[in-house]
């Protein structure tokens, strides 16, 4: 929390990181976001079984994740059902999974929303495999998830601080656009990565969630505005999936940025881009 204190702040951010990750990948994003503001107030947690919240870390859908975002903000803002045009949820990948489910289920406290390199509404499916690889049908158990390689290899690879497959990872995966950080900083980040303990849960909730209009059809209620901001070269999350949101939570109530040379970590990439982008936003609102 930048304003420990609670002391005076025009605007107030929650952000809401990704899989693989933890609070520490936003700090250069805070930095930026101080630096054009100090009236912003950014407040930022590592979500269950990241980081440092170990006490719980089973997790067995994204609302499990936003319930515990949300109980989070009532003991630390006692004004919180009075700030719905102060405050803003920045999430990010899996955080944007997130912070649109707590803007679908408290639609009269969360309603402006800043969707980075966001999964769809249609969640992150992970597809069965069989012994000649994948089946075009979604996984239906948590097994089906456990038994998919992807998700078999980067466990084990978790469990076993395996930093050299990480770097690969960062390298070909994260920062395809070059602009990566320095070796010492992306180590850092590979070891806030290692103390994850739920990845595969992560992985089934990502797969289950969908509030699109062909299942749930929630998508539309989320009130807005809303800035979504995607990579161009995003290979994780296709900048395709930004423009779908746009369709489906409401061409009115989106404003949609694809950064060309951006992959999927924005906030690390370019965070003074991002929060000018968001500077810009609230200040056309």
């Amino acid at each position: 929390d930048t304003h420990p204190g609670g002391e005076h702040y025009e605007y107030l951010f929650v952000l809401i990181h990704g899989n693989i990750s933890s609070l520490v990948y936003w700090k250069d994003f805070v930095n930026s976001m101080t630096k054009l503001d100090n009236q912003y107030r950014l407040i930022y947690m590592d979500l269950r079984g990241f980081g440092r919240s170990q006490q719980i870390s089973k997790v067995d859908s994204v609302q499990d994740l936003s319930e515990d975002v949300h109980n989070l903000l009532v003991q630390i803002l006692p004004n919180l059902q009075n700030l719905q045009k102060k405050l803003f949820l920045v999430g990010w990948s899996l955080g944007g999974l997130i912070a649109m489910q707590l803007a679908v289920d408290y639609s009269e406290i969360y309603q402006q929303l800043i969707l980075v390199a966001s999964a769809g509404v249609i969640g992150y499916p992970v597809m069965q495999e069989d012994e000649q690889g994948q089946i075009p049908m979604k996984c239906q158990t948590k097994e089906q998830i456990l038994n998919t390689s992807r998700i078999k290899v980067n466990s084990q690879k978790i469990k076993d601080k395996d930093i050299d497959h990480f770097n690969m990872v960062f390298d070909i995966g994260l920062f395809n656009s070059g602009k990566k950080p320095s070796q010492e900083k992306k180590e850092l980040l590979i070891q806030e990565t290692f103390l994850q303990t739920n990845y595969a849960d992560i992985c089934w909730a990502l797969n289950i969630f969908d509030i699109s209009g062909g299942k749930l059809d929630q998508a539309k209620n989320i009130k807005g505005p809303i800035l979504i901001y995607h990579g161009a070269l995003d290979i994780i999350i296709q900048p395709i999936v930004a423009k779908g949101n746009v369709i489906e939570i409401g061409e009115d109530k989106c404003k949609l940025v694809i950064r060309e040379g951006i992959g999927h970590m924005p906030p690390i990439e370019d965070p003074d881009d991002l929060a000018k982008e968001i500077q810009q936003f609230i200040n056309e609102l």
